[in-house]
């Protein structure tokens, strides 16, 4: 565990990236790092021949503070850098990642508890968060761009309203039928009927399998409320699940041709980490040639051929395969 002195080995570590780009790097900063989890702490090796043992960083630490270092100057916040690290494939320590995420499902409560201003009942308050983020100013050029879009595709403010009222309901216990998932895409233009490509048959098993998680989540009071009591006893293993469950399933509907796009950058990141792995990994001065290239699994090995250049602000859409054939959705592993 960090320290009041700096060992050799975080002396060593701080140098490297310091070499690297991060000129502002110090041995505090690496500290608060590893305090939230980011960074892995050195491992003790004993040296032959002589007494005792000596602190020794995994190379990968380099690589990921690396990144961690890179992901602040964009976010400024190690909850949120840390939440990328995680969707992206990085080892993060499991008590951070339960804080992020519980820290995450508080500011989101907060955000519904706002919108709904004092009403109880889930479908008014599914209507009055859509209501909320229609009305909601556009800050950006993206933002307004990808804002006419789905007014466009929607054909007006109360369609789309409806479009996203539809898609909350699942998240705080509203029921949603998959007839009613469906026909809130069809307002955009995007027709999963036809995109799936079914016969009648199978695409009414689809119906039946939403249909049936529809009211499983029902009863547990939706998705926030379910994450909210699981969360808290979530192991490694259910986070790396759940991501697994994630990036089947951005992959998988980025495949049918939905739209991926997002006009908040870091949901847009968030996007990219599931479906493209994508995280930035470049000194401030160029590419840094003696780190690895790679985004990581759980299990810590090096994926090559899977580390794209990061999209700063809108990701791409479609296109992406998760080799999850078109009828067959993913399924969420349970969490227990």
């Amino acid at each position: 565990m960090p320290t009041d002195r700096p060992s050799r080995a975080d002396e060593e570590l701080v140098s490297r990236l310091q070499d690297a780009g991060v000129k502002d790097m110090t041995w505090m900063r690496l500290k608060r790092w590893r305090k939230a989890g980011l960074v892995p702490d050195p491992e003790q090796q004993r040296v032959p021949g002589q007494r005792g043992s000596t602190s020794v960083y995994p190379e990968e630490a380099f690589e990921q503070a690396l990144l961690v270092a890179q992901l602040l100057e964009r976010h400024r916040d190690l909850d949120k850098v840390g939440f990328l690290l995680y969707l992206g494939g990085y080892p993060v320590d499991v008590d951070a990642l339960r804080r992020i995420f519980l820290g995450g499902l508080d500011s989101i409560s907060r955000e519904i508890t706002r919108a709904a201003d004092g009403a109880t009942d889930p479908d008014e308050i599914a209507a009055r968060m859509a209501h909320t983020i229609v009305g909601e100013r556009a800050r950006t050029a993206d933002q307004r761009a990808f804002k006419d879009q789905m007014l466009q595709s929607a054909g007006d403010q109360r369609q789309l309203t409806r479009f996203y009222a539809s898609l909350i309901r699942p998240a705080i216990g509203a029921p949603l039928s998959s007839g009613g998932l469906f026909a809130a895409y069809k307002i955009i233009g995007q027709d999963f009927r036809t995109m799936l490509g079914l016969d009648p048959a199978e695409f009414a098993k689809v119906e039946q399998r939403i249909d049936s998680n529809d009211r499983e989540l029902n009863a547990e009071g939706g998705i926030l409320e379910l994450l909210r009591r699981a969360i808290p006893n979530f192991e490694l293993e259910n986070f790396v699940n759940f991501r697994e469950f994630l990036r089947a399933a951005t992959t998988w509907t980025a495949g049918l041709g939905v739209s991926m796009d997002s006009p908040h950058p870091y949901f847009s990141n968030c996007l990219a980490a599931l479906a493209y792995r994508e995280l930035p990994l470049a000194s401030k001065t160029g590419p840094n040639k003696n780190s690895p290239r790679a985004a990581r699994t759980a299990g810590g090995t090096a994926q090559e051929g899977e580390h794209f250049p990061c999209i700063p602000n809108v990701s791409r859409s479609g296109g992406g395969s998760s080799g999850t054939a078109a009828g067959s959705p993913p399924v969420a592993r349970s969490s227990s």
